[in-house]
C-alpha cells in the first residue's frame, strides 16, 4: 500500500451485532487521481481460507445482488442524492444512483472500473480504480464498507461508521470521510 496517500486512510469497524471471524481489520485508502478518477484499496487483515469469495471471473461484468457475498462498497454523495459502487473479489461490479435514502434507484452510467485482488496468508487485498459520478458533489462525503462473508454463511458488516440498529450503508452516518480535492504532481 505505499503507493496509497497516506492522509485518505481509514479503519473500518466490526458491526457490534454481527460479528463473524475470519478478519482481524479492515482499512481503507483512497486516492483522487483527477476530477472522475479515484483509486481504492481494501485489506482485510487475517482474511483466511475461511472466507466466502466468488471465483475470478473470466469477463467481469456488472452484476446485481454482490453484496450477498463478499463485497467492498464505496456510496458518495453527488448533486442531488448519492452513488453506490460495489466490487467483488471476482471483478464484478456494479454503480446505482439514488436520488435520496434508498429512493431512486438507477443504474449509474460509468465505464467498469479495473479491479484486482490479492489473497495472502494474513490479508485481503481488493484495489479499484473507478470512474466517479459527473454528478459528484462539490465536497463530496463518502462511506467505504465491506460485507464479509465466510464458507459457513455467516456475514460481517465493516465501516466507518455504523448507525443505531441493523447494519445500513445508505444511512446519512456512514458517509463519514470527504473525497478531498483531486492530487496534483
Amino acid at each position: 500500500m505505499a503507493n496509497i496517500l497516506r492522509e485518505n486512510c481509514a479503519d473500518l469497524v466490526a458491526h457490534a451485532d454481527l460479528y463473524v471471524g475470519g478478519v482481524d481489520g479492515m482499512h481503507v485508502a483512497w486516492q483522487r487521481l483527477d476530477r472522475d478518477l479515484i483509486d481504492l484499496c481494501f485489506v482485510a487483515a487475517g482474511a483466511g481460507d475461511q472466507l466466502a469469495l466468488s471465483p475470478r471471473a473470466a469477463k467481469p461484468q456488472r452484476c446485481d445482488g454482490l453484496w450477498q457475498t463478499t463485497c467492498f462498497e464505496m456510496f458518495v454523495t453527488t448533486g442531488a442524492g448519492y452513488a453506490e459502487y460495489n466490487f467483488s473479489p471476482s471483478g464484478d461490479w456494479a454503480a446505482y444512483q439514488f436520488t435520496g435514502y434508498r429512493q431512486g434507484m438507477a443504474i449509474l452510467d460509468v465505464p467498469a472500473p479495473h479491479i484486482r485482488m490479492t489473497q495472502g496468508d494474513d490479508a485481503l487485498m481488493l484495489h479499484a480504480q473507478i470512474t466517479l459520478p459527473p454528478m459528484l458533489a462539490p465536497d463530496a462525503r463518502a462511506g467505504f464498507s465491506a460485507i464479509i462473508a465466510d464458507v459457513a454463511g455467516d456475514k460481517a458488516y465493516w465501516a466507518l461508521r455504523h448507525p443505531p440498529g441493523r447494519p445500513d450503508f445508505h444511512h446519512d452516518d456512514c458517509f463519514a470521510a470527504r473525497l478531498g480535492a483531486p492530487q496534483r504532481p
